[in-house]
């Protein structure tokens, strides 16, 4: 009789999941922390595939360049890097839409409007390129490609003939981007990422004298871009 006894006393006393309240708080959160460990990057990487776009993703658009545009043969540079002859590129004007719309009044096709100057130049260049039957010296064009928030834009091609490049003339390709800067990605939840500004991405293809050709892609962040001589800027 006391064995058993003694058998009902220790059932009553064992250990109850639901009758435990620490226990419980303990599951609670073990569940809790599993599901945001799961949820959270996954959330994130969702956000980030659904915000991805590709530099120069539309070149098949751009007259000239998608003759020439070929992925395998491009070298990728920052800025400053390029040395093959004189390279000068910065943003003559950056009309933010936030600031010509609630400070000038005015209103933008789209995004912020960024126009360039670009030159080459240098007795050094390595020959003269000759495309579609007219000598030219090179094809350029820019774009606009920022994660997260899916800014795609591109601009029309810039041609260079020899002319230019011995009188060291500017030409002026002009991109407009597809949302205003500072601009907002949703990151997971109530949480967002802020792109500040839009890095600028310029193409470049030319042939030596060889008849060889050299295809570059030249990152360009906004503090490459933006100079002193630059007119506007992005209101953060």
């Amino acid at each position: 009789m006391s064995n058993k006894n003694f058998d009902n006393a220790d059932k009553k006393k064992g250990w109850r999941p639901g009758r435990n309240p620490l226990t419980f708080i303990l599951l609670v959160l073990i569940v809790a922390i599993v599901f945001f460990a799961i949820w959270i990057p996954s959330d994130i990487i969702s956000n980030k595939k659904a915000g991805d776009v590709s530099v120069f993703q539309d070149y098949a658009n751009i007259s000239n360049v998608s003759t020439y545009y070929n992925e395998d043969e491009i070298t990728w540079l920052n800025a400053g890097e390029f040395e093959d002859f004189d390279l000068t590129f910065y943003a003559t004007q950056y009309e933010d839409k936030y600031d010509a719309t609630y400070k000038k009044g005015t209103t933008l096709a789209s995004g912020d409007e960024l126009t360039f100057s670009l030159t080459l130049s240098s007795d050094s260049a390595d020959g003269f390129a000759t495309f579609s039957g007219t000598t030219y010296f090179a094809y350029a064009a820019v774009c606009i490609a920022q994660d997260w928030i899916g800014d795609y834009a591109d601009s029309n091609y810039a041609s260079f003939t020899p002319s230019n490049l011995t009188n060291g003339t500017a030409k002026y390709p002009s991109v407009t981007s597809t949302v205003s800067y500072p601009a907002k990605a949703q990151m997971w939840g109530p949480f967002y990422k802020t792109v500040e500004t839009p890095d600028i991405y310029l193409y470049l293809v030319y042939n030596t004298t060889k008849q060889k050709q050299k295809q570059y892609i030249i990152k360009y962040t906004y503090k490459d871009y933006m100079t002193t001589e630059t007119s506007g800027a992005v209101v953060k």
